[in-house]
């Protein structure tokens, strides 16, 4: 779904899920200005990952198709998705003023089935990008920043929690951009700039 019609609504309901190929993804890729992409209340959006999951992420083994594109996905806003098992990195982000909110991860099913690099977040080459109310249990990284990326803005899950990593993920923030400014504005709130 690339290039959609400006104001588009994409509602995930029911059970969503994909065939096995072995490739680089995503399985879902979605572009465009002023998009609102939600899920009912009873969908899972199932990505199958134990099909290629084999303890070595995107670091050998099969090719793993990324899950989530957001690209290009400017001044838009994804909520209230439930996602299970993706094969590696769940969402890619690489848009302008874009709210993820109320995201559900869950890529538990690889604790002991070979999951790997099933980082949550993955945001490069953004600016304006707002992640609040995410739950993520998986085997890698909650949070990645790469190069490219501006005002990254992480608001929490609850009182207490910026995000709600699973007790085996490795990390919860990962900063790998160059001259990225990391500010703590207070116990919940993450803001990154770049001086």
């Amino acid at each position: 779904m690339e290039d959609l019609q400006d104001g588009t609504k994409v509602i995930f309901s029911g059970e969503t899920t994909f065939g096995y190929k072995e490739w680089d993804g995503p399985l879902i890729r979605i572009s465009g200005s002023n998009i609102a992409v939600s899920g009912t209340s009873n969908h899972t959006i199932n990505g199958g990952g134990e099909r290629w999951w084999d303890g070595e992420g995107s670091n050998g083994g099969k090719t793993k198709p990324k899950f989530f594109y957001a690209h290009d996905l400017d001044d838009s806003t994804i909520t209230g998705l439930n996602v299970k098992n993706t094969p590696i990195q769940a969402f890619s982000v690489g848009s302008d003023n874009i709210v993820l909110d109320s995201i559900n991860i869950d890529n538990s099913d690889g604790d002991d089935n070979g999951g790997h690099n099933t980082d949550a977040f993955d945001v490069g080459e953004s600016n304006g990008v707002t992640i609040r109310n995410a739950v993520v249990k998986n085997q890698d990284d909650c949070l990645a920043v790469n190069s490219g990326s501006v005002c990254i803005l992480l608001q929490p899950h609850t009182e207490t929690t910026l995000l709600t990593p699973h007790p085996r993920t490795s990390y919860s923030l990962v900063v790998a951009a160059l001259a990225v400014t990391v500010s703590l504005l207070d116990p919940l709130v993450v803001v990154m700039t770049t001086p």
